[in-house]
């Protein structure tokens, strides 16, 4: 009856975590508790690709009004006329990069990456490991993760386009322009562990359309 009690509680803590957890994060923890890996956090983020130490977060841009001027235009290139929200591709780069003042760097270089990709065991691709925060279990903790480095901006949003292209996405791409209902369905997607992260993106949504025409 106890293991019975266990498997249950297990099952229903996997599943709050694929719908509430982050990026690499609920994945890793939901395979653990069905019994399919026996990976700890770091090993699962550095994995078998080529992981570089000691990175940091640097400027790139000085303002919002900089960094919108420099991405938009190459969202607006690079996504084309996919189904999915330009202004909401703006608005998640600009929080997952703090208006570009917070990117990613490693000791080769600018990681370019706009959406807090983290980079996945058996990936043919460098990678640069950070410390991160994650927010698990009610409240804030420090996490090493490995992030996937790119050799241009405009790659790391083909990578993103690629990514929400996946089934568990499809609310994302339906969005159309109702950036609360994108924001609604990449938070519920399990795109991120901080339960504000919607709200955040709505928030930047609405400054970035009163700076711009998107």
């Amino acid at each position: 009856e106890m293991r019975i009690h266990q498997e249950m509680m297990d099952h229903e803590m996997s599943v709050h975590l694929a719908k509430n957890g982050g990026v690499g994060l609920a994945d890793v923890i939901v395979q653990q508790l069905s019994g399919s890996a026996t990976v700890d956090r770091d090993t699962a983020a550095t994995g078998s690709f080529q992981a570089s130490e000691h990175g940091h977060r640097v400027k790139v841009f000085n303002s919002p009004s900089g960094f919108i001027e420099n991405i938009a235009p190459l969202i607006e290139r690079s996504a084309g006329d996919r189904d999915i929200s330009k202004l909401g591709l703006l608005s998640q780069a600009a929080l997952e990069t703090g208006w570009g003042s917070q990117v990613i760097k490693g000791p080769e270089g600018l990681s370019h990456n706009l959406f807090g990709i983290k980079a996945r065991s058996g990936e043919d691709q460098s990678a640069v490991t950070i410390v991160t925060k994650e927010f698990e279990f009610g409240q804030w903790v420090d996490r090493r993760a490995a992030f996937k480095t790119y050799d241009s901006w405009e790659a790391s949003i083909r990578d993103y386009l690629d990514k929400v292209s996946a089934d568990r996405y499809q609310g994302v791409r339906e969005a159309g322009d109702d950036i609360e209902q994108f924001a609604n369905a990449l938070s519920g997607s399990g795109y991120a562990t901080d339960p504000g992260y919607a709200r955040k993106l709505v928030d930047i949504a609405r400054r970035i359309q009163g700076m711009t025409a998107l």
